[in-house]
């Protein structure tokens, strides 16, 4: 069987339990890859292969990380060929070795120009990301069912959220506000902001929005980290930011913890007990 059949079955079974941004990401992988290396039978790729792969993409000037990512998503596909049968000996992937990427919160003053810049609708969809802290895909896929206006909680299913587990995510009154907006005259199993065709599209808008505002060296995952060390400013202890980030893992969140220190430090630099 070939990849790209193979990746057919692959996608009709994957599609019932991951997001829609991981299904596109998915796409994206496979896709580069077969027109870089071919269509061929599953059995007749080989670890030259996947080499001949990373060396082109690098010549390209693609970088370690976003190769990384599509590496990733290739060999999901080929371990999932291997415990179906149709793969017979592992496909050897080796990522990139990467350098972890610094936290950056984005300052107030770049927060005004992007708002300022924004188009309405898109300025409604960067307020909601930063005062929730979700995920580019979380966005994407937020229906008017994952709301509750009364209690003040989106809650986010597992198929919606990027470690596949039930997550809640209390809300302002700014933000039920703008989602009350976009979900008056929708069914509540339509998308919030249907204005977006994929997850994609939110980093496209945000590139050019950047360009519009003259702002640089910014990430759309940098909306997160602001939110987060939002929290950390706000006295939330490092569980409760893990639970509303819905980090797999304690050790995730713990990068903030400087942070924290750092504000401490500040609050009680003029303090004298004597």
């Amino acid at each position: 069987m070939k990849l790209s059949e193979f990746f057919q079955t692959f996608l009709n079974i994957k599609a019932q339990e991951v997001s829609p941004s991981t299904v596109e990401k998915y796409k994206q992988s496979i896709k580069k890859f077969i027109d870089v290396v071919g269509d061929k039978e599953l059995n007749q790729y080989t670890f030259l292969d996947v080499e001949r792969f990373k060396f082109l993409e690098k010549q390209r000037g693609v970088k370690n990380s976003t190769i990384n990512i599509w590496l990733r998503h290739i060999k999901a596909v080929f371990n999932y060929a291997l415990q179906t049968g149709e793969l017979q000996n592992p496909l050897v992937i080796k990522q990139f070795r990467e350098i972890e990427r610094p936290v950056r919160e984005i300052p107030k003053s770049t927060i005004t120009k992007l708002l300022k810049a924004a188009s309405p609708e898109f300025r409604d969809l960067l307020l909601v990301a930063f005062n929730t802290g979700m995920r580019r895909g979380e966005l994407f896929s937020l229906k008017c069912e994952n709301i509750d206006f009364e209690r003040g909680i989106i809650t986010l299913y597992p198929h919606q959220t990027k470690v596949k587990k039930l997550r809640y995510i209390p809300v302002s009154d700014v933000v039920l506000q703008i989602l009350a907006r976009y979900c008056q005259g929708k069914r509540k199993n339509q998308r919030v902001f249907n204005f977006l065709k994929n997850p994609n599209s939110i980093t496209n808008r945000f590139k050019k929005l950047k360009k519009k505002a003259g702002i640089k060296n910014v990430r759309f995952h940098d909306i997160r980290h602001t939110y987060a060390l939002a929290l950390i400013k706000n006295g939330f202890d490092i569980s409760e930011v893990q639970q509303i980030l819905g980090h797999a893992t304690i050790i995730t969140t713990k990068k903030y913890l400087r942070f924290r220190e750092e504000y401490l430090r500040e609050k009680l630099k003029n303090l004298r007990v004597v």
